[in-house]
């Protein structure tokens, strides 16, 4: 057996779809009766023809995860992030979905997601750098 070590993109659907098959192999021994699926999800605000945020994730079994959400500067401090995760939330309980979850970093906009119901689970320091933290953030929803 040779063990062979690259540094390189080529390949990286190959090996993306090996590792979910293991990881699929090993959920479905657990969990036999439980379908993963997985939804991406887009909200979008516009004021007119102006598009001055949004939000992308993806549900995925009964949790949606939010990778990105921002608000064009110009108009933060006036409700549209509320909105935002208002919607979220309407596109989550329709879906079954349990809990919202997303990461935040010391400079950005923690107040804001605590005000809105997150709650903080973990936090990495000086992630991704030095002098910045990472927060991780969930809220649960009613069943």
């Amino acid at each position: 057996m040779e063990l062979r070590v690259e540094h390189s993109l080529e390949g990286s659907s190959q090996l993306t779809k090996f590792i979910l098959e293991i990881l699929d192999q090993q959920q479905e021994h657990f969990f036999p009766d439980h379908e993963t699926f997985v939804n991406p999800v887009a909200v979008t605000i516009h004021l007119g023809d102006e598009l001055v945020g949004g939000l992308l994730g993806e549900i995925s079994d009964q949790s949606l995860y939010v990778s990105l959400l921002a608000i064009d500067p110009m108009h933060q401090k006036s409700g549209l992030g509320s909105r935002l995760i208002q919607e979220i939330e309407k596109i989550a309980v329709k879906n079954q979905v349990i809990n919202l979850l997303l990461s935040t970093r010391s400079y950005q906009a923690l107040p804001f997601y605590q005000k809105c119901g997150f709650k903080i689970y973990g936090k990495l320091k000086d992630m991704p750098f030095r002098d910045v933290d990472t927060y991780y953030l969930v809220k649960r929803l009613a069943k």
